[in-house]
Protein backbone atom coordinates (compact mmCIF):
# COMPACT_ATOMS: atom_id res chain seq x y z
CA UNK A 1 0.00 0.00 0.00
CA UNK A 2 1.53 3.60 -0.83
CA UNK A 3 2.56 5.65 2.02
CA UNK A 4 0.08 8.46 2.47
CA UNK A 5 2.18 11.88 2.15
CA UNK A 6 0.36 15.24 3.36
CA UNK A 7 2.19 18.67 3.10
CA UNK A 8 0.34 21.56 5.00
CA UNK A 9 1.19 24.77 3.29
CA UNK A 10 1.67 25.70 -0.22
CA UNK A 11 4.62 28.27 0.08
CA UNK A 12 8.05 27.76 -1.46
CA UNK A 13 8.90 24.79 1.36
CA UNK A 14 5.68 23.53 0.82
CA UNK A 15 6.01 23.19 -3.01
CA UNK A 16 9.36 21.91 -3.12
CA UNK A 17 9.14 19.61 -0.74
CA UNK A 18 6.18 17.91 -2.67
CA UNK A 19 7.42 18.09 -6.07
CA UNK A 20 10.76 16.55 -4.88
CA UNK A 21 9.29 13.24 -3.20
CA UNK A 22 6.55 13.25 -6.46
CA UNK A 23 9.84 12.98 -8.55
CA UNK A 24 11.79 10.37 -6.08
CA UNK A 25 8.68 8.12 -5.30
CA UNK A 26 5.85 6.43 -7.86
CA UNK A 27 2.60 6.19 -7.15
CA UNK A 28 2.52 2.64 -6.14
CA UNK A 29 4.92 4.22 -2.81
CA UNK A 30 3.88 7.23 -1.97
CA UNK A 31 0.49 8.98 -2.49
CA UNK A 32 1.24 12.86 -2.17
CA UNK A 33 -1.65 15.40 -0.72
CA UNK A 34 -0.80 19.03 -0.96
CA UNK A 35 -2.84 21.30 1.47
CA UNK A 36 -2.99 25.16 0.56
CA UNK A 37 -5.45 27.59 1.99
CA UNK A 38 -5.72 29.40 -1.46
CA UNK A 39 -4.60 27.40 -4.63
CA UNK A 40 -2.33 30.30 -5.35
CA UNK A 41 1.32 30.94 -4.52
CA UNK A 42 2.44 33.71 -3.82
CA UNK A 43 6.83 34.15 -4.56
CA UNK A 44 6.90 36.08 -1.01
CA UNK A 45 10.60 37.57 -1.67
CA UNK A 46 9.81 39.62 -4.80
CA UNK A 47 7.55 42.27 -2.05
CA UNK A 48 10.85 43.61 -1.64
CA UNK A 49 11.00 44.73 -5.26
CA UNK A 50 7.38 46.17 -4.94
CA UNK A 51 8.34 48.46 -2.53
CA UNK A 52 10.73 49.43 -4.32
CA UNK A 53 8.55 50.02 -7.64
CA UNK A 54 10.67 47.38 -9.55
CA UNK A 55 7.74 44.86 -9.99
CA UNK A 56 4.28 44.35 -9.69
CA UNK A 57 2.67 42.30 -7.08
CA UNK A 58 0.42 40.70 -9.63
CA UNK A 59 3.29 39.07 -11.20
CA UNK A 60 4.40 37.13 -7.94
CA UNK A 61 0.67 35.08 -7.84
CA UNK A 62 0.47 31.62 -9.63
CA UNK A 63 -1.83 29.34 -9.61
CA UNK A 64 -0.27 26.18 -7.24
CA UNK A 65 -1.82 23.70 -9.69
CA UNK A 66 0.05 24.74 -12.41
CA UNK A 67 3.36 24.74 -10.06
CA UNK A 68 2.76 21.28 -8.42
CA UNK A 69 3.87 17.81 -10.69
CA UNK A 70 1.06 16.23 -11.66
CA UNK A 71 1.06 13.18 -9.27
CA UNK A 72 0.60 15.13 -6.52
CA UNK A 73 -2.80 16.18 -5.14
CA UNK A 74 -4.08 19.59 -4.55
CA UNK A 75 -6.59 20.09 -1.51
CA UNK A 76 -7.33 23.96 -1.26
CA UNK A 77 -8.28 23.94 2.35
CA UNK A 78 -6.46 25.12 5.62
CA UNK A 79 -5.52 22.01 8.62
CA UNK A 80 -7.92 23.06 11.51
CA UNK A 81 -6.26 20.55 14.04
CA UNK A 82 -3.68 17.71 14.19
CA UNK A 83 -4.32 14.44 15.75
CA UNK A 84 -0.47 12.99 15.96
CA UNK A 85 -1.31 9.94 17.59
CA UNK A 86 -4.10 9.09 15.16
CA UNK A 87 -2.68 10.29 12.24
CA UNK A 88 -5.22 12.46 10.90
CA UNK A 89 -5.57 16.19 9.66
CA UNK A 90 -8.76 18.04 10.38
CA UNK A 91 -9.77 20.38 7.71
CA UNK A 92 -11.96 23.89 7.92
CA UNK A 93 -14.40 22.36 5.57
CA UNK A 94 -15.37 19.68 7.45
CA UNK A 95 -13.07 16.78 6.18
CA UNK A 96 -10.19 15.19 7.08
CA UNK A 97 -6.67 13.71 5.76
CA UNK A 98 -5.38 10.56 7.11
CA UNK A 99 -0.97 10.23 6.78
CA UNK A 100 1.38 8.17 7.42
CA UNK A 101 3.72 10.83 7.11
CA UNK A 102 3.21 14.44 7.63
CA UNK A 103 5.20 17.87 6.51
CA UNK A 104 4.10 20.99 8.01
CA UNK A 105 5.18 23.93 5.93
CA UNK A 106 2.66 26.60 6.89
CA UNK A 107 5.36 29.19 7.13
CA UNK A 108 5.64 32.27 9.66
CA UNK A 109 2.72 34.72 10.70
CA UNK A 110 3.23 38.39 11.36
CA UNK A 111 2.66 39.45 14.93
CA UNK A 112 2.36 43.62 14.25
CA UNK A 113 0.92 43.74 17.27
CA UNK A 114 3.02 42.54 19.92
CA UNK A 115 5.21 45.81 19.69
CA UNK A 116 3.05 49.03 20.54
CA UNK A 117 2.10 51.40 18.22
CA UNK A 118 4.47 49.43 15.11
CA UNK A 119 1.18 48.99 12.65
CA UNK A 120 -0.03 52.33 12.36
CA UNK A 121 3.35 54.47 12.43
CA UNK A 122 5.65 52.02 10.93
CA UNK A 123 5.72 49.39 6.83
CA UNK A 124 7.05 46.87 6.23
CA UNK A 125 7.59 44.59 2.86
CA UNK A 126 6.67 41.55 4.12
CA UNK A 127 3.00 41.36 2.83
CA UNK A 128 1.81 42.09 -0.19
CA UNK A 129 -0.54 44.82 1.29
CA UNK A 130 2.57 45.98 2.94
CA UNK A 131 4.59 46.52 0.34
CA UNK A 132 2.20 48.24 -1.60
CA UNK A 133 1.74 50.60 1.29
CA UNK A 134 5.26 51.22 1.31
CA UNK A 135 5.93 51.72 -2.34
CA UNK A 136 3.39 54.92 -1.97
CA UNK A 137 5.12 56.06 1.45
CA UNK A 138 8.88 56.34 -0.67
CA UNK A 139 7.16 57.92 -3.78
CA UNK A 140 6.12 60.40 -1.76
CA UNK A 141 9.43 60.57 0.84
CA UNK A 142 11.22 63.84 0.21
CA UNK A 143 13.98 62.92 2.67
CA UNK A 144 15.34 62.95 6.50
CA UNK A 145 15.40 59.41 8.84
CA UNK A 146 14.70 56.81 7.58
CA UNK A 147 15.02 53.99 9.42
CA UNK A 148 15.00 50.26 8.95
CA UNK A 149 14.70 48.35 11.73
CA UNK A 150 14.54 43.89 12.27
CA UNK A 151 13.32 41.74 15.27
CA UNK A 152 14.79 39.00 17.15
CA UNK A 153 15.32 36.24 15.19
CA UNK A 154 14.10 33.91 13.76
CA UNK A 155 12.23 35.39 11.70
CA UNK A 156 11.90 34.81 7.09
CA UNK A 157 14.68 35.59 5.33
CA UNK A 158 17.08 37.55 7.36
CA UNK A 159 19.12 39.06 4.55
CA UNK A 160 15.88 40.88 3.26
CA UNK A 161 16.37 44.00 5.60
CA UNK A 162 19.91 44.10 4.54
CA UNK A 163 19.26 43.99 0.74
CA UNK A 164 16.56 46.53 1.51
CA UNK A 165 19.17 48.83 2.64
CA UNK A 166 21.17 48.54 0.11
CA UNK A 167 18.60 48.79 -2.63
CA UNK A 168 17.19 51.84 -1.27
CA UNK A 169 20.21 53.83 -1.81
CA UNK A 170 19.96 53.17 -4.99
CA UNK A 171 16.26 54.12 -5.48
CA UNK A 172 16.41 57.39 -3.38
CA UNK A 173 19.93 58.32 -5.34
CA UNK A 174 17.65 57.79 -8.52
CA UNK A 175 14.66 59.96 -6.96
CA UNK A 176 17.95 62.92 -6.23
CA UNK A 177 16.73 62.89 -2.26
CA UNK A 178 19.90 60.49 -1.27
CA UNK A 179 21.86 63.44 -0.02
CA UNK A 180 18.79 64.66 2.33
CA UNK A 181 18.57 61.22 3.91
CA UNK A 182 19.95 59.62 6.74
CA UNK A 183 19.55 55.55 6.02
CA UNK A 184 19.85 53.89 9.17
CA UNK A 185 19.32 50.29 9.83
CA UNK A 186 18.56 48.94 13.91
CA UNK A 187 19.50 45.62 15.16
CA UNK A 188 19.04 43.71 18.21
CA UNK A 189 21.98 41.48 16.65
CA UNK A 190 25.84 42.84 17.39
CA UNK A 191 26.59 42.97 13.60
CA UNK A 192 24.76 43.86 10.66
CA UNK A 193 24.60 40.51 8.89
CA UNK A 194 24.02 37.57 10.53
CA UNK A 195 26.14 35.29 9.38
CA UNK A 196 29.44 35.67 10.64
CA UNK A 197 31.25 34.67 7.35
CA UNK A 198 29.45 37.90 5.35
CA UNK A 199 29.60 40.34 8.08
CA UNK A 200 32.53 41.73 7.25
CA UNK A 201 31.59 42.36 3.84
CA UNK A 202 28.22 43.73 3.98
CA UNK A 203 29.95 46.23 6.88
CA UNK A 204 32.03 47.30 4.10
CA UNK A 205 29.12 47.85 1.82
CA UNK A 206 26.96 49.94 4.38
CA UNK A 207 30.04 52.54 4.87
CA UNK A 208 30.69 52.70 1.36
CA UNK A 209 26.78 53.73 0.80
CA UNK A 210 26.40 55.75 3.94
CA UNK A 211 23.93 53.63 5.62
CA UNK A 212 24.62 53.65 9.53
CA UNK A 213 23.77 51.04 11.83
CA UNK A 214 22.94 50.91 15.28
CA UNK A 215 23.41 47.46 16.34
CA UNK A 216 21.90 45.62 20.10
CA UNK A 217 18.48 48.04 19.67
CA UNK A 218 15.79 45.77 20.66
CA UNK A 219 12.78 47.54 19.99
CA UNK A 220 9.88 47.95 22.86
CA UNK A 221 7.68 50.38 21.36
CA UNK A 222 6.99 52.96 18.56
CA UNK A 223 5.90 56.37 19.36
CA UNK A 224 5.89 60.39 18.70
CA UNK A 225 7.56 59.25 15.31
CA UNK A 226 10.55 57.48 17.42
CA UNK A 227 11.85 53.90 18.33
CA UNK A 228 12.29 53.22 21.08
CA UNK A 229 14.29 49.67 22.80
CA UNK A 230 13.52 47.98 25.70
CA UNK A 231 16.31 50.39 27.57
CA UNK A 232 14.40 53.28 26.46
CA UNK A 233 17.42 54.17 23.51
CA UNK A 234 15.49 56.28 20.72
CA UNK A 235 16.10 56.44 17.23
CA UNK A 236 13.91 59.28 15.44
CA UNK A 237 12.58 59.03 12.15
CA UNK A 238 10.58 60.53 9.09
CA UNK A 239 9.62 56.99 7.55
CA UNK A 240 10.14 53.65 9.37
CA UNK A 241 10.42 50.35 7.76
CA UNK A 242 9.92 47.59 10.43
CA UNK A 243 10.34 43.98 9.65
CA UNK A 244 7.46 42.75 12.23
CA UNK A 245 8.02 40.07 14.93
CA UNK A 246 7.46 36.53 13.53
CA UNK A 247 5.61 33.94 14.74
CA UNK A 248 4.79 29.91 14.17
CA UNK A 249 2.09 29.29 12.84
CA UNK A 250 -1.72 28.55 14.27
CA UNK A 251 -1.86 25.03 13.75
CA UNK A 252 1.33 23.78 15.09
CA UNK A 253 1.08 25.68 18.37
CA UNK A 254 -2.83 24.49 18.80
CA UNK A 255 -1.80 20.91 17.64
CA UNK A 256 0.55 20.81 20.46
CA UNK A 257 3.61 20.44 17.92
CA UNK A 258 4.76 24.00 18.73
CA UNK A 259 5.97 26.12 21.73
CA UNK A 260 4.42 29.29 22.91
CA UNK A 261 5.02 31.09 19.70
CA UNK A 262 4.00 28.34 17.73
CA UNK A 263 7.15 27.22 16.64
CA UNK A 264 7.98 23.65 15.99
Amino acid sequence: MPARIVVLGGGIGGLLTANLLAKRLDRTQASITLVDATGMHVFQPGWLYVALDKANARWLARDTRALLRRSVRLVIDEASAIDVVGRRVSLTRGDHLEFDYLVIATGAALARDEIPGLRDATHDFYSSAGAERLREALRGFSGGNLVVSVPPMPFKCPPAPVEFSLLLDEYLTKRGVRDRTRIIYASPLDRVFPIASVAGMVDDLFARHNIESHLGFNLARVEDKALISQTGEEVPFDLAVTIPPNRGSAIAKTSGLGNHQGWI
